[in-house]
């Protein structure tokens, strides 16, 4: 075979994968694009909330005014970096709004009356919620997943083809160095996937001690939900979809979105949950349906089959409940106090319409006796068991996969991975060899 035939083959394939890698880039300019402006929706709802918090937490916190003003400092810093698109300023905003906000609702433990207001606890839900869903689209969500998926595949030849363009031994030489670069990243990802699969003994849910575990079981959905799929419309613990549109020979992105419900697994010994949020999922289950000139992909996970999780498992509630007995008492007080007649029928034992000290006295014990009880009934309960994603970076991973298919997956990938390195290797010596 010529040389010059090989260089057309190589030619040929460079070309289908850069194709493949350019429809992969506008999708993921897309994606990206759609999780900044619902971050931008989730700011503007959050900014016109602030206001309303400040001015209820006025109302009863007359000696913080130092902690309100920071909050109000901070969204004006806010909103002045999102009008003039700083994103550097936006970032540095948000921290000291949000560390603003925590220290508002901590120091709003101080005072029960403020805790106990329903307007105050309203407030407080909306914003935390707003906050999680921001911090949720920041980096996460079906683009980081297109981004994954570029790094780890196809992306390497996209920078081959940089180098067939410059047509200089210098080029070459860089793009096999990338190539190198992000081939053993992936290798190292996929080694360390394959050796924690591999390596991680499998626990039985019902003696799955707290930290990191490894279970396999069927999956369930929790009573009393259901989760269906936008595109299909049949039921699932979990999917994911991509909807595109065939525009001149080429399918661009339309829209996009992954579900983020807790599903069970059970395992015959006991049934946790699983938080799906941060996790790679790894499923068989995908469908591709095409409809005039609109394509529609969707991945699922679906109740009965078999689900290999592993990730970090807590019990919420139960013996490991987080309780505050004096953030409690406080709590319980305020509440007496708010009914006033029932107060006086209960603790005015000289029925003379007051509440002396010692009367007080005497409510406040029964209330310590009324919280302890409250706390034992609650850790004599049995808690959540739910396996979310690990701190430190530790793998989190869910598959429809048993456990012997699920290391192979990671092994070949290894391989393959390595092999494209030590490729990269060789191409870079024989590039700095050529005059």
């Amino acid at each position: 075979m010529s040389g010059g035939l090989v260089l057309l083959i190589l030619l040929a394939i460079l070309i289908v994968f850069g194709v493949f890698i350019f429809n992969q880039l506008v999708t993921l300019k897309h994606n990206v694009g759609k999780a900044w402006s619902n971050i931008d929706v989730l700011l503007k709802q959050r900014h016109d909330e602030l206001p309303k918090l400040v001015e209820t937490c006025k109302q009863y916190m007359q000696f913080e005014q130092e902690t309100l003003e920071k909050v109000m400092q901070a969204r004006s810093q806010v909103a002045s970096a999102r009008e003039s698109h700083n994103i550097p300023a936006l970032g540095q905003a948000e921290g000291a709004l949000r560390l603003g906000l925590g220290n508002l609702f901590a120091v709003a433990e101080a005072y029960p009356e403020l805790k106990t207001n329903e307007t105050f606890q309203h407030l407080q839900s909306r914003i935390s919620g707003l906050e999680n869903a921001i911090a949720d689209l920041h980096w996460g969500g079906d683009w980081r997943h297109d981004f994954t998926r570029i790094a780890l595949g196809g992306g390497n030849l996209f920078i081959l083809l940089l180098g067939l363009k410059l047509q200089s031994q210098t080029g070459w030489q860089i793009s096999f160095a990338l190539v190198g670069l992000t081939s053993f990243w992936a290798w190292h990802a996929n080694l360390k996937r394959y050796r924690t699969v591999a390596d991680t003994p499998t626990s039985r849910i019902a003696s799955a001690p707290q930290g990191y575990v490894e279970v396999v079981g069927r999956g369930q959905q929790p009573p009393g939900t259901s989760l269906v799929s936008p595109i299909s419309g049949l039921p699932c613990l979990w999917y994911r979809y991509q909807i595109e549109e065939k525009i001149d020979n080429r399918w661009e992105y339309v829209q996009s979105d992954v579900s983020h419900d807790t599903f069970g697994v059970n395992d015959g010994t006991g049934q946790l949950l699983v938080d799906p949020d941060g996790a790679q999922i790894i499923t068989s289950r995908k469908q591709v349906s095409t409809l005039g000139n609109l394509r529609k992909t969707e991945w699922t996970l679906i109740e009965g089959e078999t689900i290999y999780v592993i990730g970090e498992h807590v019990t919420l509630g139960g013996a490991n409940a987080v309780l505050s007995k004096s953030a409690d008492l406080s709590a319980l007080l305020a509440e007496w106090k708010a009914d006033k007649t029932r107060l006086l029928a209960r603790f005015d034992a000289n029925r003379d319409g007051e509440i002396s000290l010692e009367e007080w006295e005497h409510a406040r014990y029964e209330a310590s006796i009324e919280v302890d009880r409250a706390h034992l009934e609650t850790r004599l309960k049995d808690g959540i068991h739910l396996i979310r994603q690990p701190r430190h970076g530790r793998p989190f991973i869910v598959a429809n996969r048993k456990i012997d298919a699920l290391t192979r997956h990671f092994r070949l990938w290894s391989w393959f991975h390595l092999a494209l390195m030590l490729g990269a290797l060789l191409g870079f010596g024989f590039a700095q060899r050529i005059a």
